[in-house]
């Protein structure tokens, strides 16, 4: 089922979190910053990569490697008094993993909350995408 993305809320938690997060952890936390104007976000989730290893009998043996649970992409209009984008350009100095969240806007009705994805990384930099002309 497809739906749009228009009304979800990206959130970032300001506070370092030194080690991976239950369910039960991430709905604990009580400081998600609304990162304003969200643009795009890239693709999310874990991906194996896959090696190829030629036999000299003419076949091709596939061997799975590690998992790696990739690297999300958040583009976001700038917004100089945002709080959770201003926490996010100061998280890109360290080294640490912090908590982003993001609610879909696909509830049923305004008594339900929509999906919630939950993820946990580093926060690598920021870029200006400068975009089209538009």
């Amino acid at each position: 089922m497809a739906y749009s993305n228009t009304g979800s809320v990206v959130y970032f938690s300001p506070t370092p979190r030194p080690t991976a997060l239950t369910q039960a952890e991430f709905e604990a936390i009580s400081d998600w910053e609304d990162i304003g104007c969200t643009g795009e976000v890239g693709e999310i989730g874990t991906a194996a990569e896959f090696n190829e290893y030629p036999c000299w009998k003419g076949n091709v043996i596939k061997l799975r490697q590690p998992y790696n649970p990739g690297e999300v992409e958040f583009e976001f209009m700038w917004d100089p008094a945002n709080d959770g984008q201003l926490a996010m350009r100061t998280a890109s100095d360290t080294n640490f993993h912090y908590a982003m969240k993001i609610e879909y806007s696909n509830a049923p009705d305004e008594d339900t909350t929509g999906t919630v994805l939950y993820m946990r990384g580093q926060v690598a930099g920021w870029v200006i995408p400068n975009g089209a002309a538009e």
